[in-house]
């Protein structure tokens, strides 16, 4: 019998499943990012690239924080 194997990311990391466990991270990825806020990818890409969404970048990582995407939501 196999047993069921969690998502990982590229980098080997498993990935949340769900959007309670990606609401409880404090950074997330650009996929965690799209999935948190309901929009595709590149439109993620689109926005950092036009100066309206500010990534962390972590080496070569570029990640969001959450309070910040919350902000951004908001429009503060």
């Amino acid at each position: 019998m196999k047993t069921k194997k969690s998502k990982k990311s590229r980098k080997g990391r498993p990935m949340p499943k769900t959007n309670k466990e990606i609401q409880q991270r404090p950074v997330l990825t650009v996929r965690e990012t799209a999935d948190y806020l309901g929009i595709s990818e590149s439109l993620i890409w689109k926005q950092i690239k036009e100066g309206n969404l500010r990534p962390v970048r972590i080496g070569d990582r570029v990640m969001f924080a959450r309070t910040y995407l919350d902000r951004f939501c908001e429009g503060k």
